[in-house]
């Protein structure tokens, strides 16, 4: 039993850089200065030289750090350990806390599991430093959503890009909906055209593998 793990990594991957574009320009205030017909020009922030946090480092959290690099960002990796093939500082992800103080940019792309449900704690969420912006393509269930919009509505945090939230669909109530310092996507960081194929190539890739008795890509191992 194999999975197509890493097809999704290169739009997600895409997806990120355009929250962390879209927030360090102020997207969302040229386009409501687009709709309003206002001439409303304002400075931003370079992402060159920003701190970022990768909070995971499987397909999706290698992608970021390598599109990250080329953009001159300084990415720091969050996981369980050092491998060595990371090519960027390495810190446990027991040091989350203490890790999140020094970024201007959060990006969580872990999965699920016992042990990350909720790791994006209030507490981690007030030690960001108010630059900072948050983005999830994870899961909703990563993070606490209810300390997260107290502080994107506050402006103890500058802003987030959220793909993933708990409960989905987002309720259209959500005061998420309506923040200007929030740009939200419907969990379709990966849906786009160059997926399914790439899908296509790891279970072939798989086939010919497995006709060879060969070590097979992505095997779910047992419990």
């Amino acid at each position: 039993l194999t999975t197509s793990s890493g097809a999704s990594a290169p739009p997600i991957a895409g997806t990120v850089m355009l929250y962390l574009l879209a927030l360090s320009r102020g997207l969302p205030r040229w386009l409501q200065a687009q709709a309003a017909h206002e001439w409303s020009p304002a400075p931003f922030r370079d992402l060159d030289g920003q701190g970022l946090l990768v909070v995971g480092y499987g397909p999706i959290g290698r992608e970021v750090v390598r599109l990250a690099t080329a953009f001159g960002m300084r990415p720091t990796v969050l996981r369980r350990s050092a491998h060595g093939d990371e090519g960027c500082p390495v810190r446990p992800l027991s040091e989350l806390t203490d890790a999140v103080r020094h970024a201007d940019a959060v990006v969580v792309a872990l999965p699920l599991a016992p042990e990350t449900r909720g790791i994006i704690s209030a507490d981690v969420i007030g030690s960001m430093p108010s630059r900072a912006v948050f983005v999830n393509v994870g899961r909703g269930e990563l993070v606490d959503q209810v300390a997260l919009t107290d502080a994107l509505e506050s402006g103890r945090l500058a802003g987030a890009g959220l793909d993933v939230f708990d409960p989905e669909p987002l309720p259209a109530g959500d005061t998420l909906w309506d923040l200007p310092n929030v740009i939200i996507s419907p969990h379709t960081s990966g849906s786009s055209d160059g997926t399914a194929g790439r899908v296509a190539e790891i279970f072939l890739d798989n086939l010919a593998r497995f006709v060879r008795n060969e070590p097979l890509r992505n095997e779910v191992q047992r419990p």
